[in-house]
């Protein structure tokens, strides 16, 4: 498919960092709060500056304290930026550090929960 050819194209000459961002960010599907991109990976507003630049790029819309990709197809292109095996990886790793982030929190929101179950249900087998 050309339009995926394209974008996987386009998204290979952004820097590492940036490519890295919208992988993770996509590992949540078309959007997620900056709150779990940022906690998913112990990364801070390191993060948070490379998704910046991907909004400025139009690749990524930022509403309030969300990231949503412009298209699912974006999306797709950023998913695929990694091996299968890598990304079942990053699932689980994004689910281990949500996860921890409940230990003991007993205001934490079920969306947390949710989102930490999934992430390690994607990394499973």
């Amino acid at each position: 498919d050309d339009i995926a050819i394209f974008l996987e194209d386009s998204l290979g000459e952004m820097p590492y960092k940036v490519r890295w961002a919208l992988f993770v960010l996509s590992c949540f599907g078309a959007s997620s709060e900056s709150a779990f991109v940022v906690e998913s990976q112990g990364l801070g507003s390191d993060v948070l500056k490379n998704l910046d630049i991907a909004v400025t790029e139009g690749l990524v819309d930022k509403i309030d304290d969300r990231y949503c990709f412009a298209h699912d197809r974006i999306q797709e292109a950023a998913y695929n930026i990694m091996p299968e095996q890598k990304r079942c990886l990053v699932h689980f790793k994004n689910g281990l550090q949500l996860s921890s982030l409940l230990i003991g929190d007993n205001g934490a929101s079920s969306s947390v929960l949710f989102t930490a179950v999934n992430q390690l249900n994607l990394g499973g087998p």
